[in-house]
């Protein structure tokens, strides 16, 4: 049977933001896409990251395949919109997610409701001919070798 979707839903605590980042670096052999695995780690941290800094209850990261695409959606209660802003200077954190995610994914977007939260998605294109675990740029994880928890 082939998997379409993976949800995982954390609360609002930081320190879940490293277990999605896992389960994304694991994504493209669960789902069967050839997508880079840095990328798709460092895009979901960025948003679930953002997502964590509301505090609005429950965050929920979908992955998916659209046609040939990598849709990843971050959901949060907050219903505020996205802001691409200017980065803080180079010694302080922050302000550098959405310029991440703007210059990695291949498109990226946000839908928001102060009723139903906010929505950022990002899409990843796998490479042109690629098959899942062909090139050395796109490190893979073997799904089934990993260890059981």
């Amino acid at each position: 049977m082939a998997v379409n979707v993976v949800t995982i839903g954390i609360p609002s605590d930081s320190a879940d933001v490293a277990a999605v980042r896992g389960l994304a670096g694991h994504i493209g052999t669960i789902l069967g896409v050839a997508v880079r695995r840095d990328h798709i780690e460092l895009l979901t941290s960025e948003l679930v990251s953002n997502a964590v800094r509301v505090d609005a209850g429950t965050v929920t990261a979908s992955f998916r395949i659209v046609g040939d695409v990598l849709r990843v959606e971050v959901h949060d209660n907050g219903g505020g919109w996205p802001i691409k802003a200017r980065p803080h200077p180079l010694d302080e954190n922050g302000g550098r997610g959405l310029l991440i995610v703007d210059a990695l994914s291949d498109g990226w977007g946000a839908d928001a409701d102060p009723e139903h939260g906010t929505t950022v998605w990002f899409e990843l294109r796998p490479a042109p001919g690629a098959r899942h675990g062909d090139d050395p740029t796109m490190p893979v994880t073997r799904f089934d070798a990993l260890p059981a928890t």
